[in-house]
């Protein structure tokens, strides 16, 4: 999945705030090279894509989907928003192929 070089950072209380403002145009769900997920979100008033991060600034990953769509219901509860899923492309010997850069590994 390739994206504009404008990728922004969001705290979740930025989101809560975006989402309960009807500002969220579309919530994208990422798999990194690590094979963990990461929340992407695109918002109504600005151009270009904002990594969910901590408050630490380190991207938010989780292990499973499962967990994802658990902090999903428990923090965005009713909101109607669309949520698309990008999984990694995996070459035909079962490696993951090069990624963009939303979704290279920064654990440095």
């Amino acid at each position: 999945m390739e994206y504009q070089s404008n990728i922004y950072n969001i705290v979740e209380a930025e989101l809560v705030e975006f989402v309960k403002n009807n500002a969220v145009k579309q919530i994208t769900i990422v798999q990194a090279p690590s094979k963990k997920f990461r929340i992407v979100i695109n918002l109504t008033w600005k151009d270009g894509v904002f990594l969910l991060v901590s408050y630490r600034k380190r991207i938010r990953e989780w292990a499973s989907l499962d967990t994802l769509v658990r902090y999903l219901r428990e923090n965005y509860k009713n909101v109607p928003l669309p949520i698309i899923l990008s999984l990694t492309p995996f070459d035909s010997d079962g490696e993951i192929e090069s990624a963009s850069s939303i979704t290279k590994d920064d654990s440095d």
